[in-house]
């Protein structure tokens, strides 16, 4: 029998990397993310967390990527514009997610989107999106990464 879908509350996992900075942000861009995909139902109902984010998450391990690996299920039917889909979506709605959780100093978007397994992508029963962010903390910085 599989595990439960667990709750899990991203809060404490940002607030515990306060004292070093750059992991610190790094956790807030996640959440940043995370929220503004529960926002989206378009991605919401079918993406599914996987990887070393949801390893620290959930069991709290040190691993640290930069990358947040979903996996796909129905109703996706994979083609050529899926990573640009989820790459337009997820880009339109990160400042409302950013500024609900009062990170206003902030600047996020997506940076790449890989679609895996890559030669196989559009037959496989659940697809993965790789998307790796790019961030900064301060609004004056916004020209350098857009």
């Amino acid at each position: 029998m599989p595990d439960p879908i667990r709750k899990i509350e991203i809060s404490p996992w940002v607030d515990c990397a306060e004292e070093d900075d750059v992991k610190h942000v790094q956790r807030q861009a996640t959440e940043i993310i995370l929220h503004a995909i529960a926002m989206e139902q378009s991605l919401s109902k079918w993406l599914y967390l996987k990887g070393g984010i949801l390893m620290g998450l959930v069991y709290d391990s040190p691993r640290q990527t930069s990358d947040i690996d979903f996996s796909a299920t129905d109703p996706v039917n994979p083609n050529e514009n899926t990573a640009n889909i989820f790459r337009d979506r997820l880009d339109s709605t990160l400042p409302r997610a950013a500024a609900k959780l009062g990170y206003v100093d902030i600047a996020i978007q997506v940076q790449t989107v890989k679609k895996l397994p890559h030669n196989t992508f559009l037959n496989a029963r659940f697809p993965a999106l790789t998307q790796v962010p790019h961030f900064c903390r301060s609004i004056n910085h916004i020209k350098n990464i857009c």
